[in-house]
C-alpha cells in the first residue's frame, strides 16, 4: 500500500496518503527573524492584528522575561508575545519580538497549512519589515494511544520501538529517544518514545492525556544565514519543502498497518 523512501532524509517524498483518523496532536510552523523590540508595543502590532482579525479574532498578550548573557554578566529584560486564535482555538498564531509561529490542533492538509502560513508571513513582512529570517521550521507530533497501542510493533518500524516491545514493556513507564540528522533541506530533529499517563516532555505542545501513549515528534528545520532576506515566496517554499521532508520521514517510520488502522485511502 505505502511506498517508502529508501533514505527518508534525502530521497523524494512518496505520494501522500491522507489519513481520515490521523493521530496528529499538533502541527507547528515557525519563522524566526532578526529581533524587533517594538513588537512589545500595542500600537505597533495593531495593524498586524487588524489584518488577520477575521480569521484569528481572539487576542492575548503574554508577558515574560529574557535572560541575556553579556560581558558584564546575566542581564534580564522584559519581553512580550501576542497570541491570536480562531473562535474554536484550533488555529493559533504567536508573534514575539523574534519569531512568528502558526499552530494547528485540527490539521487538514499541507496545502491549507501553507496558505495560512503564507498569509501570516505577508502580514509580518508588510507590517514589521524584518531585516532577515534566521530559522524556518515545521513540526509534526503524532500520538498513538488506546487500542492501537497494543499493536504498536505492527504500526511502526522496529528501529523506533525499542523497549516498548521488549519483555520490559509491562513495567516500562517512560522511554524517550532523540536523533538529530542532516536532511536535503536542512536538519531533522526526531523524538520518539513511550509516555506514562499524564506525562509529557512538552506540555504546551503535547498536552498530557490520562493513558499511556507513544509519540513521534518530527521537527524539520533550516538555520538560515545572514543573507536570507525575509522574502515571502522563498520562506513559504522552504517551509513546504521542510514539511514534505517531515512527511517523507513519517512515511518511512510507519507501516502499511498504520495506514490501515488510521483509515488511509487504499
Amino acid at each position: 500500500m505505502g511506498v517508502q523512501a529508501a533514505d527518508p532524509l534525502i530521497d523524494k517524498a512518496p505520494e501522500e496518503i491522507p489519513l481520515k483518523d490521523a493521530p496528529l496532536v499538533r502541527v507547528l510552523a515557525q519563522v524566526r527573524f532578526s529581533e524587533i523590540l517594538s513588537i512589545m508595543k500595542e500600537d505597533f502590532v495593531a495593524g498586524f492584528q487588524e489584518r488577520l482579525r477575521q480569521k484569528y479574532p481572539q487576542l492575548n498578550r503574554q508577558d515574560g522575561q529574557i535572560i541575556m548573557i553579556t560581558p558584564q554578566g546575566p542581564e534580564v529584560r522584559p519581553d512580550a508575545s501576542w497570541r491570536l486564535a480562531d473562535t474554536r482555538d484550533q488555529w493559533r498564531l504567536t508573534l514575539s519580538t523574534g519569531a512568528v509561529t502558526l499552530e494547528a490542533a485540527q490539521y487538514t492538509s499541507r496545502r491549507d497549512f501553507a496558505e495560512r502560513l503564507r498569509e501570516i508571513l505577508a502580514a509580518v513582512a508588510d507590517t514589521f519589515k524584518p531585516a532577515a529570517a534566521t530559522r524556518v521550521g515545521i513540526r509534526y507530533v503524532d500520538r498513538i494511544s488506546g487500542q492501537p497501542l497494543t499493536q504498536i510493533d505492527a504500526l511502526v518500524r522496529g528501529e523506533l520501538i525499542g523497549l516498548a516491545v521488549s519483555p520490559l514493556r509491562d513495567r516500562l513507564e517512560r522511554s524517550l529517544s532523540e536523533a538529530l540528522c542532516e536532511s536535503a533541506e536542512g536538519q531533522l530533529l526526531v523524538r520518539w518514545g513511550w509516555m506514562p499517563p499524564n506525562g509529557s516532555y512538552d506540555p504546551s505542545t503535547v498536552p498530557p492525556i490520562a493513558e499511556k501513549s507513544w509519540l513521534l515528534d518530527i521537527d524539520s528545520f533550516k538555520m538560515c544565514g545572514p543573507d536570507q532576506a525575509f522574502d515571502i515566496d522563498q520562506l513559504n517554499d522552504l517551509a513546504v519543502g521542510l514539511a514534505t521532508r517531515a512527511y517523507t520521514f513519517f512515511r518511512w517510520a510507519i507501516t502499511d498497518e498504520f495506514i490501515k488502522t488510521y483509515k488511509g485511502a487504499a
